[in-house]
């Protein structure tokens, strides 16, 4: 009987173990630290939809600093509209996380005093490329895909080179 028990249990365990789905997430948390960097490129600010500054310029960097679960994680993004010079720049503060909604999805938190209409955690979502060098804007948080962010793109820039 105990030999039948474990014949069953090596039988088995292989076959459980074959259905596990292959985990398809490209930026798991231990590669977080790669993502740090300075990114230059478009917004979609969608408070602003139709009007003149819905895109915006954008100047973002990362930071990453820790390890694992308790690592810090703070961003510093820059808003200008090229649409109309009098337009008041904005620079946002506060924490980035990435979460798996599909792929990877970068989140940027709302700083303080920032106005959300949606969803209080996220501000900002971007679906991370492969290699880490491009981020394209996926709604607030990556869980609507709105058409209109098609144009809104980040992308890495050089140490020590501003595409401003």
């Amino acid at each position: 009987m105990r030999h039948a028990l474990l014949l069953a249990t090596l039988i088995i365990a292989p076959a459980a173990i074959a259905r596990e789905p292959a985990d398809t997430h490209t930026w798991p948390e231990r590669r977080h630290a790669e993502l740090a960097g300075h990114y230059s490129g478009t917004i979609r600010e969608s408070r602003q939809t139709g009007k003149a500054c819905e895109y915006l310029h954008a100047e973002l960097d990362l930071r990453y600093a820790g390890k694992g679960k308790d690592a810090r994680r703070d961003y510093s993004l820059v808003l200008t509209c090229p649409a109309d010079p009098a337009w008041t720049p904005r620079q946002l503060r506060s924490g980035w996380w990435v979460d798996k909604i599909g792929d990877s999805c970068l989140i940027l938190s709302p700083g303080a005093g920032h106005p959300t209409d949606r969803n209080p955690d996220k501000l900002y979502g971007f679906r991370i490329d492969k290699d880490g060098r491009t981020f394209r804007q996926d709604g607030e948080g990556c869980e609507a895909v709105n058409e209109r962010d098609g144009p809104a793109i980040l992308t890495r820039q050089p140490a020590g080179e501003d595409a401003g």
